[in-house]
Parts: structure tokens; sequence; C-alpha cells
């Protein structure tokens, strides 16, 4: 998480190539909830992603069908245009008996050359419209495991409330040494923060200070902190965003480096 949280005067680091699996997207959405091992919950959350999990796989593997086919393709369309080739090549020599050996040897080499660069552009652009598709796929797959992982989450926060505290506690963790901290929640999350205020303030250091403060403006599942540090929106479909931002960064990150 504590990647995610962020000062908002602070610029993005750049990120190094990664591999992008949608297993990342699951974790972090585990990573988000998760504050007891034996949580019956966090149990019940886990077998709905892993549900969801196996969707996508299928969908994955249909991608796998359409690459292997996208290529089987290609390669038809390669033999076609060599046995073509030959076939024009031939006539060409045939014709070019009755002209003359010069004159047809010149012929077939200027059916051959442009016959061959007119089977490279045919395969590049089907190549070009076989990665597109594909980059079109992945891209559908992260952002449906994003757009499922966000459902989950914030519906397990509206039925749970207590899924809030563990966000909190690791944005503390980061602050912990700022003196007057003021966090600002959901009227609705009051009781549960006030409540908890005491297992918040072990996490602080020195003489820091803990001001909870309810504000109806905010939705459901939002948090944000001010101190000297500066303002942390601990929101839970902030960091999704964050979540979903730095992934799709670094998918796109590998489809350049690919290029």
């Amino acid at each position: 998480m504590s990647n995610l949280i962020k000062r908002q005067q602070l610029q993005n680091e750049s990120t190094p190539v990664k591999t992008i699996g949608i297993q990342r997207v699951f974790q972090h959405a585990e990573d988000l909830l998760e504050y007891e091992n034996d949580n019956e919950q966090l149990l019940n959350i886990r077998e709905e992603l892993e549900e969801y999990q196996n969707k996508l796989e299928l969908v994955k593997q249909e991608i796998e069908m359409q690459k292997r086919d996208a290529q089987l393709e290609i390669d038809q369309m390669k033999q076609l245009w060599f046995e073509e080739k030959n076939n024009l090549i031939q006539v060409a020599k045939e014709e070019g008996i009755a002209l003359g050996k010069e004159e047809g040897r010149q012929i077939a080499l200027y059916e051959y050359e442009s016959l061959l660069n007119e089977a490279k552009e045919v395969v590049e652009a089907s190549k070009v419209d076989y990665i597109n598709r594909i980059e079109e796929s992945e891209d559908a797959i992260l952002k449906l495991g994003l757009a499922v992982s966000e459902h989950i989450l914030l519906h397990e926060i509206d039925q749970n409330q207590e899924h809030l505290i563990p966000i909190v506690k690791k944005v503390l963790h980061e602050i912990r040494e700022e003196k007057d901290i003021r966090l600002t929640i959901h009227p609705s999350q009051y009781d549960l923060l006030v409540t908890q205020r005491v297992e918040l303030e072990k996490i602080l250091l020195n003489e820091s200070k803990l001001f909870i403060y309810p504000d109806e403006t905010l939705s459901m599942g939002s948090c944000v902190i001010d101190s000297s540090f500066g303002r942390i929106d601990a929101s839970v479909d902030v960091q999704l965003s964050e979540i979903s931002r730095k992934l799709l960064e670094l998918s796109q990150e590998e489809v350049d480096a690919t290029n």
C-alpha cells in the first residue's frame, strides 16, 4: 500500500518494465481488505476473486486460440503467395523462350521482385492487425480484472465498515511521526473510527495526536488524512484508481519495449 499512497504535490517516479498478470490485480485487492488471517468474509472474497479469475483464464485461452488462428492465417497466406510466385516465374520463363533468354530472365526477375514486395506488404499488414487485436484483448482482460476488484471491494466495505481500518492503519504508519493528524471520514464510519482511536494512536510516535472528524460530503469508504506532511486521500476508490493507473502504465511500457 505504501507505494500507492502519495503526497499530492509529489511527482510519480518512473516505473520499470514488468510483466503484467491478472493475479497481481487480485493480490492488490486482497491487500486492501486483509486485516485478519482467519477472517471469514475475507475467505469469501477470495473465493469470489478465484471464480472471476477462472473466468478470465477462459478469456485468456480464447485469446491464445486467436493468436494461433492469426498465425495460421499468416502462414497460409505466405504459402499461397509462394506458390503464386513460382507460377508467375514459370509463366515468365516460358514467355521468355519466345522473346529471348535475356529478356525472359529480366521479366522473370521483375515479376519475382514485384510479387515478393507485395507479399511482404500483405504479411506485415497481417502482423500489425494481429498484434493490435492481441493488445486490445489483453487490455480488456486487465480492465475487466480491475473492474471486478473495485466492485467487490466497494461492496464489501459497504457491508462491513471494518474493512476501512487496515487502510487507515497503513496510512497512519506512513506519517506516524507527524504531531497533529486530522482524519476525515464519512459520518456512517465515524463511530467505528472513534472506537478504534486507542488502537490507531498506538501506531503514532512521540506526542502525535489524532483528531477524527465526520464529513457528510465524503462518500462511503472515503478517508482523507491531513498533517504537516500534506493531504493524503486514502479512499478506497482512489487506491483502486492508483492501482489501475500503475498497471495500465506497466502494460503500455511492455508494449513499447516489445516494439
